[in-house]
């Protein structure tokens, strides 16, 4: 006699409206924007071409339908995958492997149709959205995905809640901003309400070690110093704020002076005339493993005099990846395995490093003596200059050597002196230099940076037979924000130079502190702040410098926080933290997540219990007592139907009357428009209230 409301499992094929294709364009925008960081630009590009024009029809005609073509689905995945192909020449791997993925959800939004078809694909953005996680693990690419998982509940709400209603609500020609609100306040709620459960697996479900793993990421960029140096290289690096590594000292005071900071990267020993570059005998030198256990001191170290042992004070590096072999250590640092000795006292790697890593080193102190003697070869690697090259340099040389007593050590002291009393500058953008660089520098021009300054003091000591060379790494650094570690940026980037005196073996001696003494003592990050002289011609001024550094430092510090805290939260640390709960074995450790697990839930459903015990408004009350009137024809409001679908299904078998319609009005402008004044209220309760269904002979009622 009654028709009977469209039962659920019958929306799965009901046609998608505006509002929620609109949500579909939007999430799939929010779940691909952390992917498009890390594809090829073309293909970034197809992409967004592809939403922007489903973007546009919505806006133009109020569906992208037009938009999805067998023929236009095929070409742009097609292209798509031809794109990733060139770039990568496969499919499989971190960057191939996601960038397919989302291709792939962007090919199957082509084919949405009805509510079936959307479910399904947030279901796959969610999955693809994972797999940024692919990427890496920062705290920005966190917050990428939490927005994306709340684009994809958004929608996936709106397909649930108000797939009818905003026809309705549009019907009336009401704004759909409280619907929307409501949205967003319900998939707050429901994130809310995982937010505890996800907490208690996170900090108690045992950590198991990786069955598998995944191939690391292919090289993006080189940061940090390389393995050669020429005149303007480091300077460009002392123009940006990037954090290189970081530092933890275990114990308070052990950290050594800021001025004897000496971040050790590598030795370059040949000089073209323009380039220094790492000798082919550095490069291929036996590495030294020491014991896992044990420590034995390198062959190159020598117990200084009066000295019986070395002490060795511990700390910890935090590098950013570097897509090198070398590790920056303090000088004279020693570490056991991944780690491993030169003999040009660096520390390396036996793989390169294209992922953040923690290590590992102590310090030996006091420092010893290093290289006391030089073999043959040693010795002419680091005499060798270019032939005929700087005249005027050569002859300044010899004459200040001779005036030295041809002394070694007086002359290295002489240099430094002759480098203070002249007119030279430190700057990041000195002159061009020319043919004959290192007399142009010393003699005409006389205004460089740290590269410059160790460049010429090098072939001023190998132009009179002493050998040395470049060392190339960073210098200083500044404490984090918290003070509990040390922060080291690509602007601490730095040159010096190492000179070989007979009985003391290779001694450092720093050409920039002749003239920045400063720059060695504070520390290029607080000198820089203090001296915009430095930073003239770069393009920066000293206010944005300093906002954009101290923006860098703290973004850096949060994130460092991120990786220790969450990130870094894997098997060992957890172990330690359930040991202060005296939860010490497996067996404990789970019989205490079961019973977390059950006391969330059993908090979670308390809250939802009383939360929904909240007293009903006036309106509310009506339509419950009018719902419980109509039961008896079959008209009743279902537990999921919206109020205005019930009345609608009312008005569809009963037929419009001025009640009916009355009501319509009155409760739409009360929810969706303005709280109704109390007359008006009154009449919508009345109308409720005395509202009747009319039987087939006119007569029966539902009071």
């Amino acid at each position: 006699m009654f028709a009977k409301s469209k039962p659920i499992s019958s929306q799965v094929w009901t046609a998608l409206n505006q509002k929620n294709e609109q949500s579909i364009v939007l999430a799939l925008f929010v779940v691909l924007l952390p992917h498009f960081f890390y594809m090829p630009l073309a293909l970034t590009i197809l992409m967004l071409l592809v939403l922007f024009l489903w973007q546009y029809l919505l806006l133009k005609q109020g569906h992208f339908r037009q938009a999805q073509n067998r023929w236009l689905q095929y070409s742009v995945v097609l292209l798509g995958l031809a794109l990733i192909f060139l770039q990568y020449r496969t499919f499989f791997g971190v960057d191939a492997g996601c960038a397919t993925l989302a291709l792939i959800l962007l090919g199957k939004a082509f084919e949405i149709k009805n509510y079936r078809d959307a479910i399904i694909q947030f279901n796959f953005a969610l999955f693809v959205l994972a797999s940024v996680f692919l990427y890496g693990q920062g705290m920005l690419l966190a917050v990428a995905v939490l927005m994306g998982v709340f684009a994809c509940f958004y929608g996936m709400y709106q397909l649930q809640s108000y797939h009818n209603a905003y026809e309705e609500v549009l019907i009336q020609d009401v704004s759909v901003q409280q619907l929307r609100q409501q949205a967003v306040r319900t998939v707050l709620k429901l994130l809310l309400i995982a937010a505890p459960l996800m907490i208690v697996l996170f900090l108690f479900f045992p950590r198991i070690p990786p069955l598998w793993s995944i191939p690391a990421p292919h090289q993006q960029a080189k940061t940090g110093v390389s393995d050669a140096m020429s005149p303007g290289d480091i300077a460009q690096l002392s123009q940006s704020s990037a954090l290189a590594f970081r530092v933890i000292f275990n114990q308070d005071g052990q950290m050594p002076e800021k001025s004897q900071l000496y971040w050790r990267a590598m030795v370059l020993e040949d000089f073209d005339g323009v380039t220094w570059t790492q000798n082919y005998r550095t490069k291929s030198a036996t590495f030294v493993q020491p014991e896992q256990a044990g420590f034995t001191l390198p062959s190159w170290y020598t117990l200084p005099v009066n000295v019986t042992q070395f002490k060795r004070l511990n700390y910890q590096m935090i590098i950013e990846p570097t897509f090198g072999r070398w590790v920056y250590a303090l000088d004279y640092s020693i570490a056991k395995p991944p780690l491993q000795f030169k003999p040009d006292l660096s520390l390396q790697l036996p793989f390169e490093l294209n992922q953040r890593r923690q290590l590992n080193v102590q310090l030996l102190s006091p420092n010893p003596i290093a290289n006391l003697t030089l073999s043959e070869m040693e010795v002419r690697h680091n005499l060798a200059l270019p032939r005929t090259a700087n005249p005027q340099t050569q002859t300044f040389a010899e004459q200040l050597f001779a005036q030295s007593g041809r002394q070694p050590e007086r002359y290295a002291q002489a240099i430094l002196t002759w480098i203070r009393q002249e007119n030279f500058s430190y700057t990041l953008s000195p002159p061009l230099l020319k043919n004959e660089r290192v007399d142009d520098f010393l003699f005409r021009t006389r205004a460089g940076f740290c590269e410059h300054y160790a460049s010429a003091y090098v072939n001023l000591m190998r132009m009179v037979g002493i050998p040395a060379r470049v060392v190339v790494g960073y210098q200083g650094g500044k404490a984090a924000p918290d003070g509990a570690s040390w922060e080291v940026r690509q602007l601490d980037a730095h040159a010096w130079t190492e000179v070989w005196f007979e009985g003391k073996g290779w001694q450092r001696i720093d050409p920039t502190a002749a003239i920045a003494p400063e720059r060695v003592e504070q520390g290029m990050q607080d000198y820089s702040m203090d001296n915009q002289a430095l930073y003239e011609g770069t393009g920066l001024s000293n206010w944005q410098r300093q906002w954009l550094t101290q923006a860098r430092v703290w973004s850096d510090y949060m994130n460092y926080q991120w990786q220790s805290k969450v990130v870094g939260f894997d098997q060992t640390k957890q172990q330690g933290w359930l040991k202060k709960l005296s939860l010490d074995n497996l067996s404990k450790q789970l019989i205490f997540l079961i019973i977390a697990i059950a006391a969330s839930i059993g908090l979670v459903v308390w809250w939802l219990s009383r939360s929904q015990k909240v007293a009903l408004s006036k309106v509310d009350l009506a339509l419950q007592r009018l719902s419980q009137r109509l039961h008896r024809v079959n008209l009743q409001r279902l537990h999921y139907e919206p109020v205005l679908t019930w009345l609608k299904r009312i008005e569809a078998q009963q037929g419009m009357d001025d009640d009916l319609q009355n009501i319509i009005r009155l409760y739409t402008q009360h929810v969706y428009v303005q709280s109704l004044a109390e007359m008006q209220l009154k009449q919508l309760l009345s109308l409720l209230g005395k509202y009747t269904i009319k039987s087939q002979n006119d007569k029966k009622t539902c009071q």
